[in-house]
């Protein structure tokens, strides 16, 4: 499947040809007359154009899913069933997974795979903790994908629930979201160890798209737990160039963490919106364009986007959205004395920049909203003066009597019908015409006998 349009775009270049003059024997070459050395030239630049158009006219080579697991069980082949809680569902054996009214727990699959949704859909899940092992063990749950990218669209929507792990999630690919209604939550219970960065929407190295859609994403975090936790989460730690970055485009988008036992300096780690890049060369973006988002966090940052490459410079953009009022995207540098700073912006007020993760200017909790698109204004009708007399009414014209009905005589033949006057007219004028042709045509026959 291609990637998504975004808003860095390759750049191609086709070099330019010269010619060069040579002397009639160069080297022993055989030499073609002018004439044939042209029709050459021409004939291998039409074959040249024909393999370039064949090659462009080409489908991308697209890395569709080899397998996919569906409410418990793994496929390798085309496949249809019920959920176990209801609807239905059905794979293509490559990238298509559709799911109608589908109600069931967790789909996963390796390789791009592309969910259409239509009726009311639910995934659910849940993963088990072992406190004597330490380990997390994931029973079934969530939406996944594992070196490919998921793309959700169609009518319909998707609700999905998971325990102690992103209940969307991409490794190693992209996530998009298109046209359609999607809700991820993921609850983490009080005895989970997990310290890694993680989101209800994930794309580890990976990027997220949401696109004419309606997200809501929420993270419950139980227990005072460390680490990073997100809504909606994007990375780029594995050297790809294209991880790292958000894009939400003319959406409606809920984003919340809720940490009600978080204390203190773990509360700063929370972000509603966040990218994170370690990767030289890439620098994590959110950018947010005319869309709606409203971002709550109990601390931390609403919207963050840094690198720790040690270049690169997170960046936040916002489009025809208006930010929360007396704020601004500000820059970030914060060394938390590992020797490589973070580097970024966040949503925050007043100016300058941001050198620690516990500023108070930080703002945890944001509301974006979308500018509408102006209205054409209507030509204003002119008032009327009620003093000013009316002009007076145009008098009626009533229909002239029929005439009195007769019967048809002799001379009425001669007469004719509705419609057919046009059509006499032209008749006699091409006859004035053929005739006066005749007789031209006559005439020079007569002129050249007499010669």
């Amino acid at each position: 499947m291609a990637k998504h349009a975004r808003r860095s775009f390759a750049r191609y270049t086709i070099g330019t040809s010269r010619k060069v003059k040579r002397a009639a024997h160069a080297g022993g070459e055989a030499v073609l007359p002018p004439v044939m050395e042209s029709r050459a030239r021409k004939i291998a630049a039409s074959a040249a154009a024909l393999a370039m158009a064949g090659a462009l006219a080409l489908p991308v080579p697209a890395w569709a899913a080899d397998w996919v697991s569906i409410d418990g069980n793994d496929y390798t082949q085309a496949a249809s069933g019920a959920g176990s809680g209801g609807g239905s569902w059905s794979w293509n054996g490559k990238e298509d997974l559709l799911l109608d009214d589908y109600s069931g727990t967790g789909i996963g699959a390796g390789g791009d795979l592309v969910i259409t949704l239509e009726g009311e859909n639910k995934v659910y899940g849940e993963t088990s903790y072992d406190p004597a092992t330490g380990m997390t063990e994931t029973v079934s749950g969530g939406v996944w994908v594992e070196g490919g990218d998921l793309t959700i669209t169609g009518d319909g929507s998707l609700d999905v629930s998971r325990e102690n792990e992103a209940a969307v999630v991409t490794w190693g690919g992209d996530i998009s979201i298109e046209g359609t209604t999607v809700s991820a939550t993921t609850t983490i219970d009080d005895v989970y160890l997990d310290l890694s960065s993680k989101g209800a929407i994930t794309a580890e190295d990976g990027s997220i798209d949401i696109i004419g859609s309606t997200v809501d994403a929420t993270w419950n975090d139980k227990g005072d737990h460390t680490g990073t936790i997100l809504a909606i989460y994007s990375t780029s730690l594995g050297g790809s160039q294209n991880a790292g970055t958000i894009d939400i485009i003319d959406s409606d988008v809920t984003a919340t963490v809720s940490a009600p036992d978080r204390k203190g300096e773990n509360l700063d780690w929370a972000q509603g919106i966040g990218t994170f890049s370690n990767t030289k060369g890439t620098a994590p973006h959110v950018n947010i364009d005319k869309s709606t988002v409203d971002v709550s966090t109990p601390g931390g940052a609403a919207l963050r986007a840094w690198s720790r490459s040690g270049e690169d410079s997170g960046a936040i953009n916002i489009y025809d959205s208006t930010l929360p009022e007396g704020s601004s995207i500000r820059d970030v540098n914060y060394d938390p004395g590992f020797g490589v700073p973070f580097i970024g912006q966040v949503l925050a007020t007043g100016s300058g920049t941001i050198t620690e993760v516990d500023d108070p200017a930080i703002l945890s909790s944001a509301h974006i909203e979308r500018i509408a698109d102006p209205v054409d204004p209507v030509d204003p009708v002119d008032p009327v003066d009620p003093a000013e007399p009316a002009e007076p009414a145009e008098p009626a014209v009533l229909p002239l009597a029929p005439e009195k009905a007769y019967a048809a005589t002799a001379d009425d033949a001669a007469l004719p019908a509705t419609g057919d006057a046009a059509t006499g007219i032209v008749a006699t004028v091409a006859a004035a015409i053929t005739a006066a042709g005749a007789t031209l045509f006559g005439w020079r026959k007569m002129r050249d006998a007499g010669k």
